[in-house]
């Protein structure tokens, strides 16, 4: 039994390792993806009093009232800048938080799920989920899915519960409220575990309306109630229909973001492609060696596979289509291949676990490679994962811009999203190029900006040039 224990603490710690040096390193460096820059911009606002929860703000002049996703993460991440204060680095605490949540609900889903000689193996889906490409970007770069997918699981684990240890409503009830939550969040998008109870039936039972139809009752009651509410009053409603007009309706109809309505399959197969080609070359080695492992195409198998399925495949009706919306779909891919071949990989761990000197000596190794990680990642906080000419010249500016709320710029600099989330962010100022201001900004080298009303500043800037009204 201690052997046994130890060799999970083992492969437990690996799994932490991997998570931790895909993820944190480049968390925590200055600079973030658009849209991640972006949402924490709003979220900081939000903490500041500028906005409110059904109607957010970014800026005076970009997004005065923005209603591009639900309030909720906002209100969550501006609850965190209320504890531990309004610094960048909040945002990426965050992110590791969610991440290591998220990491303990994939192993809650699959003990919840298999026999009680594979529990101790959920690592094995944790560690096939974080190599996921897309999966250990999307936690560098504080995008929205991360919080989803705690939602999402928090609600899958207790609709497994349902059907496959205790038969209570009550269980129904708590998963549509996490259901809500990812609701809340990011919309439609996060409610596809409603297509559950229509899987599990078509999968494990004969089918019955009269059940799938009561359960899918149960599920839906809060999300409805919820929903009922937020109708009920106006502020609420008049963010929310905001959202379903300026958001929802207008990217299904207008926003395009790739040729192919079918580019989202594509690129889920380029993401997947890793962990089913390091499973298949694991299997065929072990076969050429002469090991004959099984493998478990179940019932369980095909369930999880269905449950992603509807995470991603739904994502074709709009073409808005981006790699990390399918981020909510990889546990359950991760959950439904590593059961696929979760007799090969029994066989592989028990064979190592059996290697006493190797765990013995492996588990002191690897939580120093954890702690030298987590060192590694503090001298990373004054490194640049992008944007490092543009965030110095921000600091560098923000002495000068201290009694501006607005200041102008030309269009092509309008144009750079991240732009005004840099000075939203650090500085509290928004740019405008229909005004002219007392300061002026554009970027280094265009000679196509008229700057007769302005004097240069010839400030020693690496990427703007800033110039003050004569």
């Amino acid at each position: 039994m201690k052997s046994c224990k130890n060799s999970q603490c083992f492969f437990g710690l690996i799994t932490i390792l991997v998570m931790s040096a895909l993820v944190l390193p480049e968390l925590f460096k200055q600079g973030m993806f658009t849209d991640g820059l972006l949402y924490s911009t709003v979220a900081s606002n939000l903490y500041h009093g500028k906005g409110t929860f059904w109607h957010l703000y970014n800026s005076a002049t970009l997004y005065p009232g923005f209603y591009e996703q639900p309030p909720l993460y906002f209100w969550i991440l501006a609850s965190f800048y209320k504890i531990f204060g309004d610094s960048i680095f909040v945002e990426r605490f965050y992110d590791a938080f969610m991440l290591f949540l998220t990491a303990f609900l994939i192993h809650k889903n699959w003990q919840t799920l298999v026999s009680v000689e594979l529990k101790k193996l959920s690592f094995v889906p944790v560690f096939f989920w974080i190599t996921i490409p897309v999966v250990f970007w999307a936690y560098s770069n504080n995008m929205l899915e991360i919080t989803i997918s705690v939602f999402a699981l928090s609600s899958t684990f207790f609709i497994f519960k349902y059907y496959f240890t205790e038969d209570k409503r009550l269980f129904l009830l708590l998963a549509g409220l996490f259901l809500t939550g990812g609701f809340l969040t990011k919309g439609f998008v996060a409610l596809f575990p409603l297509s559950i109870p229509f899987f599990y039936y078509l999968v494990f039972k004969k089918f019955s309306i009269k059940k799938w139809l009561i359960e899918s009752f149960y599920l839906m009651l809060i999300p409805l109630l919820v929903t009922g509410l937020i109708f009920s009053f106006d502020n609420s409603r008049s963010g929310f229909v905001r959202y379903l007009t300026h958001r929802v309706f207008h990217s299904i109809r207008e926003v395009s973001t790739v040729n192919s309505r079918f580019y989202i399959l594509g690129r889920l197969g380029m993401e997947l492609l890793p962990i089913i080609g390091l499973n298949v070359l694991f299997y065929l080695v072990r076969l050429v060696y002469g090991y004959k492992d099984k493998i478990a195409f179940n019932k369980k198998v095909i369930f999880l596979l269905l449950i992603a399925l509807s995470a991603s495949v739904p994502l074709i009706i709009t073409k808005e289509q981006r790699g990390f919306y399918l981020v909510n779909s990889m546990p359950y891919y991760s959950l439904s291949i590593s059961m696929f071949f979760m007799p090969m990989w029994k066989n592989i761990i028990d064979y190592l676990s059996k290697k006493k000197q190797v765990i013995k000596l492996g588990i002191p190794i690897a939580t120093v490679l954890i702690v030298s990680t987590i060192i590694f990642t503090a001298f990373q906080t004054d490194k640049y994962s992008r944007d490092e000419a543009i965030i110095k010249d921000v600091i560098k500016l923000k002495p000068i811009l201290k009694n501006e709320k607005i200041i102008s710029v030309d269009k092509a600099t309008w144009d750079h999203w991240n732009f005004h989330s840099y000075f939203m962010r650090r500085c509290g100022i928004s740019l405008d190029y229909s005004k002219n201001h007392k300061f002026f900004l554009t970027i280094k080298g265009n000679s196509k900006v008229d700057t007769s009303l302005y004097r240069n500043l010839n400030l020693k800037t690496l990427y703007f040039d800033l110039y003050k009204m004569k």
